[in-house]
């Protein structure tokens, strides 16, 4: 079975996302310990990428949503590009994660246009919903690497990009004992701490010998060096949650990440690039 696809696309905040959805999957009264709740119906997350060609958004219902097994799901799941034609349907996939936890993830091809709103919408078949209204960021130039001359830090430029979801300088793990023909490991080091906002834009100051010490507590083998190779990064939508001004005990409340009506969860609409590190 494959992995979910939209798990490695946007590092730390997906996982802060994910967690959240298995706590509020797995445990009832975590909603609401006192009383029996009616006011949600499904879990929905998701990072709905507008530059990629599939789609995928996790679904399962709230109040028995913790799956120790294969079962079906009662849920319809669509897509509606608002002013744009009719919903697509999309479909499902069950997936296990660890040894036991089943969840259902849904997806499509749908072509998705930047800037464009779209609504996403998960039914029961007695007619009950949750729902979520998005709009994807509109298209930013390719992000600009500048080497700083005489300096221990580089710089990127990212220009037309109102709310910022991720940075990333991707590394290429070089083993001097391996053949220079053999495919290297990479890894990533998030650098969305280091943007700071500037005219239409950001620029995010990078220092490669700090990332490299962060890195080689990741690997076993000392001998290794690391060069910087690409960087990754990832426009939000304008309801994109202030993760970094956020508390864990913020975190952790249902409603305050969730940007779905009638239920939990939080959809992010983003647009990723890729450029090289020169």
């Amino acid at each position: 079975m494959t992995m979910f696809p939209m798990n490695n696309r946007l590092g730390p905040w997906l996982l802060i996302l994910l967690s959240l959805s298995l706590g509020l999957a797995s445990c009832d009264n975590t909603i609401d310990p006192l009383q029996e709740n009616d006011r949600y119906v499904f879990s929905i997350y998701g990072f709905l990428d507008v530059s990629v060609d599939t789609q995928w958004v996790r679904v399962m219902p709230i109040r028995d949503s913790l799956y120790l097994a294969p079962r079906p799901i009662d849920a319809t799941v669509t897509l509606e590009h608002v002013g744009g034609g009719q919903p697509v349907t999309l479909e499902d996939s069950l997936f296990r994660y660890g040894m036991q936890a089943y969840a259902y993830n849904f997806w499509t091809d749908l072509e998705m246009i930047p800037g464009d709103t779209y609504r996403l919408e998960a039914m029961r078949s007695d007619g009950e919903y949750s729902s979520v209204m998005f709009t994807f960021p509109v298209d930013f130039p390719e992000p600009d690497v500048r080497i700083l001359e005489h300096d221990v830090v580089d710089q990127i430029y990212i220009f037309g990009v109102q709310t910022l979801a991720l940075v990333e300088v991707i590394y290429e793990v070089i083993d001097p004992s391996e053949p220079e023909s053999e495919p290297r490991d990479r890894l990533a080091v998030s650098q969305i701490e280091n943007a700071e906002g500037i005219t239409n834009g950001f620029v995010v100051t990078v220092n490669p010998d700090e990332d490299a010490l962060k890195l080689r507590l990741r690997v076993s083998n000392s001998s290794v060096r690391f060069k910087p190779v690409q960087v990754r990064v990832a426009a939000a939508g304008s309801d994109w949650p202030d993760f970094l001004n956020l508390e864990d005990e913020d975190l952790a409340l249902p409603d305050v990440v969730s940007n779905v009506e009638n239920g939990l969860g939080f959809v992010a609409p983003v647009m990723t690039k890729t450029a090289p590190y020169e």
